[in-house]
């Protein structure tokens, strides 16, 4: 089963890099660099001067790849196939049990139904104030609602990416869809995210 993990961390602007970069030392790359399945790879669209910094942050044992911007990424994985497509900003938080718990739940979906052809995986995210250091519930139930933006794409066949529409979107297209469960991530808020500009 290959599996890839699609981070959006293009900026163009480095001042707000280097903000971002600053919540996603204590984010994403402690949640990414600490999962207990490392089969995967990690895959950033990123501005070629910042490309460096990221790669030397991130666990050696990871495969990690890096590309200009999602038309790249989806020309790529055209051509290389991967079972599984996650997709995740640059400043999220993710539990060590994460990529494991997704490549669970879509072998247990197969199972269950081997007829199966395509699946998305849900999580719903905790809201984590790095300003305050405090964590609470969404209002948003992704169970109920449009699908989350902390979501994974499962297919047999090449059709989709995970990125061909957003988030709250990709559930019209593919309606077969599974909740993870409760604390695998993390929306993380900060002075930056709310009103930020990043080119994919």
């Amino acid at each position: 089963m290959k599996h890839i993990v699609v981070v959006r961390a293009n900026f163009q602007d480095d001042q707000l890099f280097e903000k971002y970069l600053k919540v996603a030392k204590e984010t994403f790359f402690p949640g990414i660099n600490s999962q207990i399945n490392k089969n995967f790879t990690l895959c950033f669209t990123v501005n070629e001067k910042h490309k460096e910094i990221i790669k030397n942050l991130v666990d050696n044992k990871i495969n990690t790849i890096f590309f200009k911007n999602m038309t790249e990424i989806q020309t790529f994985l055209q051509k290389e196939f991967f079972e599984i497509q996650t997709r995740h900003d640059f400043d999220d938080w993710m539990k060590e049990n994460y990529i494991q718990k997704i490549q669970f739940y879509w072998k247990r979906a197969q199972l269950l139904d081997p007829n199966i052809r395509k699946i998305l995986i849900q999580s719903q995210p905790d809201l984590y104030d790095y300003n305050n250091n405090t964590i609470k519930k969404m209002r948003t139930r992704y169970s109920t609602s449009p699908t989350s933006m902390h979501l994974s794409l499962c297919q047999l066949d090449n059709v989709h990416f995970i990125f061909e529409d957003s988030h709250n979107k990709m559930g019209k297209r593919i309606t077969n869809v599974k909740m993870l469960l409760p604390g695998s991530t993390r929306l993380v808020i900060h002075n930056n995210n709310k009103l930020s500009n990043i080119n994919c």
